[in-house]
């Protein structure tokens, strides 16, 4: 049964937030960085957030799915330098659908920075809206034209 993945998000006064499935080898692996803190009521840690922190952290829990929060990307596109074979999980606006997993897949393969794929799932979101959901297998150029051209009436 796959586990929770690690989740990567901003916090207070510099920090990174890190929840991490309980496992005796996530809290050795954790307790290597320097500055660390456990938070027992909010049941997370709390790292010092440095330049190479989210990349360390990527490094440091290699192999296992891992959450970055959209906010932490770099800028201009650019990924952090995750160990080959590091699956990174970036949240994606357009919820629960196979298609966005492609896209997920998809983005991951080219090495898009996750602000491109999330724009990318947003028009995808639109697309299908416009078209009230239709399955998206069964729909083709026409459909396609019609969304654009409402684009460009609206």
């Amino acid at each position: 049964m796959p586990s929770a993945p690690i989740q990567i998000r901003p916090g207070e006064d510099g920090q990174l937030i890190v929840q991490l499935p309980y496992s005796p080898d996530h809290v050795t692996k954790i307790e290597t960085i320097v500055g660390r803190r456990w938070h027992q009521q909010a049941k997370h840690w709390t790292v010092p957030q440095t330049k190479d922190a989210v990349t360390h952290l990527l490094a440091l829990f290699a192999g296992e799915p891992t959450e970055v929060d959209p906010v932490l990307c770099p800028p201009n596109g650019a990924q952090h330098d995750a160990p080959a074979g590091v699956p990174v999980v970036r949240p994606t606006v357009a919820g629960d659908h196979p298609l966005f997993d492609r896209i997920h897949l998809a983005a991951r393969a080219r090495y898009l920075s996750c602000h491109t794929e999330q724009a990318y799932c947003h028009w995808i979101k639109r697309f299908m809206s416009f078209h009230e959901l239709q399955p998206v297998a069964d729909m083709g150029e026409p459909e396609i034209g019609r969304f654009l051209s409402s684009l460009a009436t609206a």
